[in-house]
């Protein structure tokens, strides 16, 4: 048994010797990062605005990122980061109106909730508030209505858009054909305004079946709230509590059911650049992957912990996500989605599998439970740095995580600076996760684990230190050990758990003097 002061900080780097390669046939795994949002401005660079509820994210030709935040549409420019308002109200307060036609579209009041830009680089706003789909002209900046005269209804099918009604139009998207496809939510629609005549139809919905291999005009949609119209003309919609997403056929016109979703709401879906269909789920705050050749379909991020904010390289399934809300992929295939009520905008990027994150879980103030936090995240591919020492004991886990699912492991060894094998532990494989349970581990001590067969690839080889009172993770107890105890001396465990050296639930004087009393201690 280790005494009250011998409950030990893990301490020292993380170093990995080698990534893994990827399995054969494996889905693609993601890292992501905040690209803007979490600051106090209300414009400036990227990750210096305050944003409040981005929910729709579409890509310019130039490489801009535009997004919608209330009703309002900002503009991230790609060389110089800095985000602008393009469009409404800046006044995230203010109401939602639909004003200013034929002016600038800066000067507009705006009820926007879905855009698209074309090759051109003109905005189309659908405006749910406003029953209208207004444009905004790329070479003036000024906003006009196309479509809609502001009257709640659904009229106007086989003559000039601009004197149709629409109930709550939510999401547009350009199609292959020149036209501009519309989501009529609350008439269960999706219309098709012809960017050439100028004149609408309806394109799906409208009809009472609900099956597969029929004309989509003789289907009923429900209260479609996203439609996507991908590059080779196959057109993707759904609403919520749709149970399925759909697809309709260019050629023949007849609707499928693609996938079920499940429960809840779909925030919104694109293809990436193979082809297989992104999509958010908005209730269980997931981004999922429905593979184009299986069907089969997948978390690719969402459900873990981390953020917000997020930094760079955090894997996507250790992620946590509320509520995201709109879904764009740039030019180089890279995906982006609105963060909604985490009030950012994030980026997935595709990488190859590896491991992401070591955490250790430590005994928590609560009798019987432990508090999960990260020791190091990946900084750069091939990388790792140590950032949170971590007290352990009897009960003490290290937690391996992956950016995709683990599907072979073949074992794991563990010895000390003098190369004496460690015994004692136990192992638990999990989906993307490999818990390691450590026997007590004495002051002043460094380990080794190796672990064998991930995947396939080449052994992963991680340095652990432990050293009571080096709360910096320097493998070194000294004078800044001891300015870092004090700053965040009077915090709980659960959110200061690296300066918590007695285990006693909060950080206080009794860690400052362990802190002080352990100086010019080092590791071996």
């Amino acid at each position: 048994m280790l005494s009250s002061l011998s409950r030990i900080l893990f301490a020292s780097c993380v170093v990995v010797a080698s990534l893994l390669s990827p399995p054969a046939h494996a889905q693609p795994s993601y890292d992501m990062t905040s690209v803007a949002g979490g600051g106090m401005q209300l414009s400036g660079p990227a990750l210096s605005v305050k944003l409040y509820n981005p929910i729709n994210v579409a890509f310019a030709p130039d490489g801009a990122m535009l997004f919608v935040d209330g009703y309002r549409i900002l503009r991230l420019d790609p060389a110089s980061q800095i985000v602008t308002i393009i469009a409404g109200n800046p006044d995230i307060t203010a109401p939602a109106g639909s004003s200013g036609d034929g002016g600038l579209a800066t000067a507009a009041t705006l009820a926007v909730e879905g855009i698209a830009v074309d090759t051109a680089g003109n905005i189309y706003i659908a405006e749910s508030g406003g029953n209208r789909i207004r444009r905004i002209d790329h070479a003036t900046g000024f906003i006009d209505t196309i479509a809609g005269n502001g009257t709640q209804g659904f009229s106007g099918d086989g003559g000039p858009a601009i004197d149709a009604t629409f109930n709550t139009p939510r999401s547009v998207t350009l199609d292959a054909t020149g036209g501009l496809l519309i989501a009529d939510s609350s008439n269960a629609r999706v219309r098709r305004i012809d960017l050439t005549t100028g004149m609408i139809s309806t394109f799906a919905g409208g009809g009472a079946q609900s099956a597969d291999g029929i004309l989509a005009t003789d289907a009923y949609i429900c209260s479609v709230s996203i439609v996507r119209a991908a590059a080779d003309g196959f057109v993707y919609l759904t609403g919520p509590f749709c149970v399925y997403i759909w697809r309709i056929d260019p050629a023949t016109q007849i609707i499928t059911r693609y996938t079920n979703y499940g429960s809840g709401l779909v925030g919104g879906m694109e293809l990436d650049k193979d082809g297989n269909l992104l999509y958010l789920n908005v209730l269980d705050a997931l981004v999922r992957r429905v593979d184009k050749t299986t069907k089969a379909v997948t978390t690719i991020a969402g459900g873990g912990n981390e953020g917000p904010p997020l930094s760079d390289f955090t894997a996507g399934l250790d992620a946590y996500l509320y509520a995201p809300r709109g879904m764009a992929i740039d030019a180089a295939g890279t995906m982006h989605f609105g963060g909604g009520n985490l009030q950012r905008v994030y980026r997935l990027d595709e990488v190859a599998f590896g491991l992401s994150k070591i955490d250790s879980m430590k005994p928590h103030e609560s009798p019987g439970t432990t508090v999960n936090v990260a020791i190091n995240r990946r900084v750069a591919s091939g990388t790792m740095m140590s950032t949170e020492p971590r007290k352990i004991g009897a009960e003490h886990y290290l937690q391996f995580r992956f950016n995709g699912p683990v599907t072979s492991f073949g074992g794991i060894s563990i010895v000390d600076e003098l190369m004496t094998s460690v015994t004692g532990f136990t192992i638990t494989q999990y989906d993307s996760r490999i818990l390691v349970q450590m026997p007590p581990v004495a002051d002043k001590k460094r380990l080794t684990i190796r672990l064998t067969g991930v995947n396939g690839g080449p052994d992963i080889v991680t340095s652990v230190g432990f050293l009571l009172g080096d709360v910096n993770g320097d493998g070194m107890v000294d004078g800044a050990d001891v300015i870092a105890a004090k700053l965040y001396s009077g915090q709980r465990t659960d959110t200061a758990a690296r300066y918590d050296i007695t285990l006693s639930g909060i950080a206080s004087a009794a860690d400052i003097a362990a802190v002080k009393a352990r100086m010019g201690n080092a590791l071996p």
